[in-house]
This record gives structure tokens, sequence and C-alpha cells, in this order.
């Protein structure tokens, strides 16, 4: 296995990390939805929550968007 193989395979490893990570995050961001409706809590805590857990969506996409850009990159090299 060459070098950039092995680097490509580490790369995609990671995507796929992350690319877990994102749906466990996109699962709890349903998760409390449903519990904040069905508990009525109230709006500053449901925004509060949602933000946080759509900031690290967001982080993750970068994350996923770079290392692919990377592996791109190995590829095109």
């Amino acid at each position: 296995m060459s070098l950039l193989d092995s680097m490509k395979d580490k790369l995609d490893s990671q995507i796929d990390s992350w690319e877990k990570q994102l749906d466990s995050e996109k699962a709890k961001l349903k998760e409390h939805y449903a519990k904040a409706k069905n508990e009525q809590a109230s709006e500053d805590l449901k925004d509060e929550a949602s933000q946080t857990i759509e900031k690290n969506i967001e982080s993750l996409r970068e994350k996923i968007a770079r290392a692919k850009a990377q592996v791109e990159e190995l590829v095109d090299a």
C-alpha cells in the first residue's frame, strides 16, 4: 500500500467517523424537539439547546468538507 493510499484511507475513515457523529447530532436534535414539544418546555430552553446542537452539526459538516477536499487533493496529486 502506497503512502497516498494509506493517507486516503485514513482520511476516509475520519470522514466516516464525522458523518456518523453528524447523524448522531441530527438524531439528538430531533429527539430534543420531540421532548421539548411533549414537555412544552420554555422557548429559551429549546432555542439554547437547538443552537448548541446546530453549531455541532455545522462544525462537523465543515470538517467533513475539508477532509473530502484533502482526499480529492491527494487523489489528484
